[in-house]
């Protein structure tokens, strides 16, 4: 793009009249919807045409280009004026779409959902995200330079991260968390726009917002360029070209704005989420002189947005990415030339069936002495992350507690090379939103790790992440009221609820090693949404499951000989498991004989074939459910069928795990007698 920081007397009337173009098609979208946010349209207008213009790097004719600029609206209110660039600069966004802005079923959704195709990489809305998604992104960047060294000075994969955030996503409590480390990694790539106009929706930001903004990110590490009149087309050239001259500190451009430009609403609240209206719309077109049709546009404004428009850029990327010095990844990025979807592009090793194999067999790998889930996770992790140097992740400053320390990585050097593992700090929020970055760009396995109670930190990004299907992997450790002496406050209870209840996610709740490693398996070859690990800090025994562990793969397996020929059935998961194999043996010997479902991933199960799930829920007797924590998610699987669900629905108490485990219900002991009461009751009907 071009680099020159003055503009001549025709680059800024072909800057009006871009900027003008893009300001009357988003407010006639707006109006044309009778739904929106004018405000941003008219106070950002002018910093997203000069970026788009002057400095971003794209390709319209090969949208998933590895190398392209990644732009992410953090404040994604302000769709209207993106899909109006868009359009402007040749993505498949015709007027048509942006007639049916907020429409149901149509390409110009409220908040931007994301499509390589149409130029959104990420899914936007709730405020602060977006920016940290950004970072994630800027930390796909750098790790991937490092990675794709070529024969020539540059890498094959180098490229500016950009984010446009409001007054709001700076508020957010995110924005603390992923900048705070965005400027400790020294992510030079990355440059986020701020919209400073001083306005939100309850009024002038003066009477909540901090006081400077600039202050804290400088004390973040960040450059920050302050004080960028938003509306100075030479201005703002200015300062994103100073930006991307800095290459070891992310930069912060304040941009000064006035939302509502040009209306007599221009300064004020009421303009952020209201449509202007036909009287105000009609004399705002009059004072920028627009004689057009609102969704029309000259083929000379088309022009001026599109003279800058890099040229198809697949055969020079394609020559650029064989020269890649590192085998692993030449190989990586050679099936991007052969039209591998960037959507899809999730490498396994190609031995990946004979190492699941081997690996199985493999005490070191799954052990077949008693081991807690985390340990199991943490056996397969560093035998999975030799193989993939696309799987990377680390933990919320828990990394021996989850099971994701590795040590032969090394960890992420803020001062040299990045690495597969990375200390994110307490920062879970950031660290989610942060991994749905990184699973963005170019095929990467994001995993991030904490306590399964502290999901609620980030359990938003974890929803965006299942709306955008990325395949992130959630590793959640001490799982229920066995954590024991921590108490309640560390003791998980409607969070296993919680998490199935998000759509297009997974959770997944081994009871052994072997389980364990089905889950992984699983998990990795799974790219069309995210999966949870949810794994325990105590030990548990192993299974022996015979030749059976294929069933895992559907999410249960069951762990018994008696196909119909029972008197109900046990469904446990995790630690329960073992707990439930107890309880069939010993009711066994009374001759209550009892089935035992391993119930691994109930959304992959009740995903299965109907004959699948039909051989695994044969009995025709009770069903008895099994699990430390809410009940609420099971009893989809008691419609038209006797039995109970033992549960968890109130808060824990500290003390011995195994005694607080006994306390509430899941004594061997205790279940055993609702098992009995429960056949009784069967039989009496």
């Amino acid at each position: 793009m071009t680099q020159q920081s003055e503009f001549s007397m025709s680059r800024l009337n072909d800057h009006q009249r871009c900027s003008h173009a893009v300001r009357v098609l988003g407010l006639a979208a707006i109006e044309q919807a009778r739904s929106g946010h004018p405000g941003v349209v008219l106070g950002f207008a002018d910093v997203l045409t000069v970026l788009w213009r002057e400095h971003m790097r794209y390709d319209v004719t090969y949208p998933e280009w590895p190398a392209r600029d990644r732009f992410v609206l953090s404040n994604g209110h302000a769709s209207a004026l993106y899909y109006a660039v868009l359009h402007c600069v040749g993505f498949d966004l015709s007027l048509d779409d942006l007639r049916q802005f907020r429409q149901l079923g149509s390409k110009t959704p409220g908040h931007p959902e994301r499509d390589v195709q149409l130029g959104t990489d990420v899914t936007t809305g709730p405020l602060g995200q977006g920016l940290a998604n950004a970072v994630g992104i800027a930390m796909a960047e750098h790790y991937l330079c490092h990675k794709t060294k070529t024969q020539k000075p540059q890498s094959a994969i180098q490229f500016h991260t950009y984010a446009a955030v409001g007054d709001g996503c700076l508020m957010e409590g995110i924005s603390h968390e992923a900048c705070s480390l965005a400027g400790r990694l020294g992510l030079g790539r990355l440059i986020v726009c701020w919209d400073d106009n001083d306005i939100s929706i309850d009024g002038r930001v003066e009477q909540w917002a901090e006081k400077s903004v600039v202050g804290r990110f400088q004390s973040y590490g960040w450059q920050v360029i302050d004080g960028v009149d938003g509306h100075d087309p030479e201005a703002i050239n200015h300062a994103i070209t100073q930006a991307k001259s800095c290459q070891s500190q992310p930069s912060l451009i304040c941009f000064k704005t006035r939302i509502g430009l040009g209306t007599d609403w221009e300064g004020t609240a009421q303009v952020h989420g209201k449509p202007l209206g036909e009287k105000r719309f009609s004399q705002y077109k009059q004072s920028v002189g627009w004689a057009l049709d609102d969704f029309t546009l000259t083929d000379d404004v088309y022009g001026a947005w599109r003279q800058n428009v890099l040229a198809s850029q697949r055969d020079a990327w394609s020559a650029l990415s064989k020269q890649i010095l590192d085998p692993y990844w030449a190989d990586y990025f050679a099936s991007y030339t052969d039209g591998l979807s960037e959507n899809n592009h999730h490498i396994l090793p190609s031995d990946w069936e004979d190492q699941w194999a081997a690996w199985l067999q493999d005490d070191s790998v799954v052990s077949n002495q008693p081991t807690a889930t985390r340990h199991s996770s943490q056996s397969c992790l560093a035998a999975l992350v030799e193989q993939m140097p696309s799987l990377i992740g680390g933990s919320a400053d828990l990394a021996e507690s989850t099971g994701v320390s590795l040590p032969s990585l090394g960890s992420w050097d803020p001062c040299g090379e990045p690495s597969q593992f990375i200390h994110f700090g307490v920062r879970e929020f950031a660290m989610f939103a942060i991994a749905n970055g990184l699973a963005t760009c170019c095929g990467l396995r994001p995993f991030v790790s904490t306590f399964l109670v502290f999901s609620d930190y980030g359990i938003n990004a974890v929803r965006m992440a299942a709306l955008m299907n990325l395949p992130v992997i959630f590793i959640f450790s001490h799982d229920s009221v066995f954590v024991g002496e921590d108490g309640p406050t560390h003791q998980p209870i409607e969070h296993l609820a919680h998490l199935r209840s998000i759509p297009q996610l997974e959770v997944w709740r081994p009871a052994d090693a072997q389980e364990t490693a089905v889950a992984w398996k699983s998990v990795l070859e799974r790219t069309d949404g995210p999966s949870c690990m949810v794994l325990t800090r105590q030990k548990l025994m192993p299974i022996d499951r015979g030749e059976l562990i294929w069933q895992c793969y559907h999410g249960a397996s069951r762990l018994d000989a008696y196909g119909s020929e029972c008197h109900g059935l046990l469904i446990a998961t995790g630690s329960e498991v073992n707990v439930a194999v107890q309880v069939q043996q010993r009711l066994a010997q009374e001759g209550l004989l009892l089935g035992v479902i391993s119930m691994l991933c109930l959304e992959r199960f009740l995903g299965a074939s109907d004959a699948f799930k039909k051989s695994i829920l044969t009995a025709s007797g009770f069903r008895m459910i099994i699990e430390a924590g809410s009940s609420s998610c099971w009893y989809q699987l008691l419609q038209g069928v006797d039995g109970c669900v033992c549960g968890i629905d109130h808060f824990g108490t500290s003390g011995n795990g195994e005694a607080v485990y006994h306390l509430h219900g899941f004594s061997v002991d205790e279940l055993c007698e609702k098992a009995r009461q429960l056949h009784k009751q069967v039989a009496l009907i």
